[in-house]
């Protein structure tokens, strides 16, 4: 990490090449990207990882009109994130056998996910 003490070229842009500039309290830094093997993405717990995540972006998606009134953002970007913040746990835990099926190549609809997490939710009533 550098201080850069010229900042007229970087007004516009936030990152170039492989360096990203960003400003904390009126300082302009620079660092650099890290570097990372593809190969550390093909893995099966990594792919498995995605599918959890897509699964419950699916989930969240479809129900962000209700979490803006349900949950406060509080120190989370928006009320999505405070939702999965508060649990993502117990999200990924319904959602563990639809994310193999996911990795295997299958199909998994949004009312999978539904079904999955209100059975989820139904079993552990604490959970969610």
């Amino acid at each position: 990490m550098a201080q850069v003490r010229q900042t007229n070229t970087l007004r516009f842009k936030k990152t170039l090449d492989s360096v990203v500039y960003y400003t904390v309290n009126g300082k302009t830094y620079a660092r650099r990207l890290p570097d990372m093997p593809r190969a550390m993405f093909n893995t099966p717990a990594a792919k498995k990882r995605q599918a959890l995540f897509k699964l419950v972006n699916m989930h969240t998606r479809y129900h962000s009109g209700e979490f803006t009134h349900l949950f406060d953002k509080g120190n989370s970007w928006n009320s999505r994130n405070a939702y999965v913040k508060a649990n993502g746990k117990a999200l990924y835990a319904a959602l563990d056998a639809l994310a193999d099926r996911m990795v295997n190549g299958e199909l998994v609809t949004a009312t999978e996910v539904e079904n999955a997490i209100s059975t989820y939710a139904t079993a552990n009533p604490t959970a969610i």
